[in-house]
């Protein structure tokens, strides 16, 4: 399909609300162009770090920071082998993705939260970035793993929450990363089998975050908005998505599995 220029959109972007996405499409290649202008419509009237990308195509900032420049390059430079075949054998561990509850996080411990609600290290993004998470589990609180498969298998996108510990590559990149900052980070999985159902979103829906965020793809290849570029990533390539720029992913046509780290 033939992409936007981007260097025609305005400079000044913004997430706005989404709309949703007709189902209707005829064909995968029409909705994922259709996606992709509702997405840029979705972006404007919203000041943005500038960026830009190297000769290895990995994105950089181009403003100084020294401790997320250097953050980046841990991650970046740390050699992380992992295959689906890894991950789905992780999954199958029933009591490591354990269903728990959640607290408003403005109203902190002990005291009690204001709404109670529940969250899982396991989660699908199914159409228009609605979640699904409370079928795969059993009243006990077991990961239901064949009947997550059958979500993965149909092309949704997982992603899979506070995953540093579940490999020996994790680890040793967790553990070098609080030698240098004295804490945990964030880091989450995305897990996708292919897109090939018009219903099926490649991640979440455009949106922005306070802090910097590093994307390592361990395999596979997608396509970002990111800001007001259209990129695309493949697998070894390291992503630097300063704080409060717009990003999604757009398109995912084969197996991927990407590493998200919050750097704050």
């Amino acid at each position: 399909m033939e992409l936007p220029d981007f260097a025609e959109l305005d400079d000044k972007m913004k997430v706005k609300k989404v709309t949703d996405v007709d189902a209707s499409f005829e064909s995968h290649e029409k909705f994922l162009e259709t996606q992709l202008d509702q997405f840029l419509e979705q972006i404007k009237s919203g000041e943005f770090v500038k960026e830009s990308t190297d000769s290895d195509n990995v994105l950089v900032q181009t403003y100084d920071n020294d401790f997320h420049m250097d953050l980046y390059n841990i991650i970046d430079d740390h050699e992380i082998n992992i295959s689906e075949e890894d991950i789905l054998n992780l999954l199958k561990i029933e009591y490591r993705w354990p269903y728990k509850y959640m607290q408003d996080i403005e109203t902190p411990r002990p005291g009690p939260p204001s709404v109670y609600g529940f969250d899982t290290p396991v989660q699908v993004i199914t159409h228009n970035s609605a979640v699904e998470m409370n079928t795969f589990y059993s009243r006990d609180g077991k990961f239901l793993f064949d009947v997550w498969k059958k979500y993965y298998d149909l092309g949704f996108t997982t992603m899979l929450s506070d995953v540093l510990d579940l490999t020996e590559d994790l680890r040793s990149l967790r553990d070098t990363i609080f030698k240098y900052t004295g804490r945990n980070l964030m880091a989450n999985f995305y897990l996708t089998n292919g897109n090939e159902s018009n219903l099926c979103q490649a991640s979440w829906n455009p949106h922005e975050h306070a802090y910097p965020v590093a994307v390592k793809i361990l395999y596979g290849d997608t396509k970002w908005i990111i800001g007001d570029q259209k990129q695309e990533f493949f697998a070894g390539d390291t992503i630097l998505i300063p704080p409060k720029t717009t990003h999604a992913v757009v398109e995912c046509p084969n197996k991927r599995l990407s590493l998200t780290i919050n750097l704050h």
